[in-house]
């Protein structure tokens, strides 16, 4: 049976069944286990800006993905077939404030791996693409979150 303890030292604890450790870099405790959201588009040849889309196509400006916890976004990352140039702007609640934004020139893929942005239980996340020259085939990006306590 699990309960909620400190484990060993101080810097590991479990909680309501999720392992947690002391984050130095973040100030905060976070969980051992990661969960990674995608958002995409299965065309090439995008040349114009749009939102890209969670699991069954669907557009993140309609629905985004649903964080069932309080958490914090440890990492950012987009990819695409061939070497492109855009923005990601990710978003929270159809706030058009971007929580972060990764931008990626000329390469196939970027990411951001410091972060300590905090979600909540109940919020939505949106993933925004802005091109800023040429075109982008097939984009994924995606971010990392870690529950907090």
């Amino acid at each position: 049976m699990l309960r909620d303890t400190i484990v060993g030292s101080s810097n590991l604890k479990q909680e309501n069944g999720v392992l947690y450790y002391w984050d130095v870099t973040r100030g905060k405790w976070v969980s051992v286990f990661r969960e990674t959201f995608p958002f995409s588009h299965d065309h090439r040849n995008i040349y114009v800006d749009m939102w890209l889309r969670v699991q069954g196509g669907i557009p993140s400006n309609i629905t985004g993905h649903s964080i069932t916890r309080d958490s914090v976004i440890t990492t950012v990352s987009a990819r695409a077939e061939n070497p492109f140039s855009a923005v990601f702007r990710f978003r929270k609640n159809g706030d058009p404030t971007n929580i972060v934004s990764l931008t990626v020139n000329n390469a196939v893929s970027g990411y951001q791996n410091s972060l300590n942005i905090n979600l909540n239980a109940g919020d939505f996340i949106q993933c925004y693409m802005e091109v800023t020259s040429g075109n982008v085939d097939y984009p994924i990006a995606e971010i990392e979150i870690a529950a907090r306590d």
